[in-house]
């Protein structure tokens, strides 16, 4: 029906490569700000110094996590870019790292996901699960002045995130 030339073909599967790419480079980026947005909001919430230092160095892991799979992604195959948007075989030539990595940021995300959802758990719920936890973990003391079921409120509320 339509006589496009092969060129067009190529050049459009090339644009669609490098679309692909900066979408996977993008998205790494994403979660990456949304966990260090959540953080932030945590910051906001609790002002205890112990609990802000635990933050900051949270904050800091995430910060080199989105860096470090951002640059995985950009860097999967070394010196040699162009094997990304070339054929299969010049990808699987050049590019062997991609599906560890891909697996390693798969797990690694999750991981961070649990905990980044996990760190106000402690400080919302301390007196309403152990009332006597305190001795036993530096961040207990960290707790809300809420009756029981509103710090059961206000932990189910962060727990939401997780869906």
């Amino acid at each position: 029906m339509y006589d496009f030339p092969k060129a067009f073909f190529s050049s459009s599967a090339d644009l669609f490569l490098k679309i692909e790419l900066a979408y996977l480079l993008l998205g790494i980026l994403t979660l990456g700000l949304i966990k260090l947005s959540v953080c932030l909001l945590y910051w906001q919430l609790f002002a205890r110094v112990v609990f802000r230092r635990f933050l900051m160095v949270w904050i800091i892991i995430l910060v080199g996590w989105t860096l470090a799979f951002v640059l995985s992604g950009l860097l999967e195959c070394g010196s040699h870019l162009n094997a990304i948007f070339g054929t299969p075989k010049d990808y699987l030539d050049h590019c062997g790292s991609a599906i560890p990595s891909g697996w390693a940021m798969v797990g690694s995300d999750v991981a961070t996901d649990f905990i980044t959802l996990v760190i106000p758990i402690p400080v919302v719920c301390t007196e309403f699960w152990f009332p006597y936890a305190s001795v036993l973990n530096p961040l207990q003391v960290l707790s809300l002045h809420l009756p029981p079921l509103k710090k059961a409120l206000v932990a189910a509320t962060f727990l939401v995130g997780a869906l």
